[in-house]
């Protein structure tokens, strides 16, 4: 894990807020050890622990999905990759088609 402090000019006085969703990593013994002495300065938000409509990720491969692996067949592991590197790219690249995508978050 990092050795981040949360003394930087940058966060003093701000207090970091992470949504996490429930994935067993997201709660390791690690997780927990990093956490502590920093709980002035980052406190963990969870997740219900099904809640897609709370997680803008869902959406994002929803879209992604549709346009890019449903009813599709990839000879190779490597074409798959190049596709969806194209569609994030894509997304990267046109903001304003993410927000569409997840209007109630933007």
């Amino acid at each position: 894990m990092s050795s981040w402090t949360g003394s930087s000019d940058t966060t003093r006085g701000t207090k970091i807020r992470l949504i996490m969703d429930n994935a067993p990593y997201h709660k390791a013994p690690e997780v927990h050890e990093w956490l502590k002495g920093k709980e002035h300065s980052i406190q963990l938000h969870f997740l219900s622990p099904y809640s897609p409509k709370l997680n803008a990720a869902e959406y994002v491969w929803r879209k992604t999905k549709r346009a890019i692996t449903h009813d599709k067949l990839f000879s190779r592991l490597q074409d798959l990759r190049q596709a969806l590197a194209r569609r994030f790219n894509r997304f990267q690249g046109n903001p304003a088609s993410l927000r569409s995508t997840i209007p109630h978050f933007a």
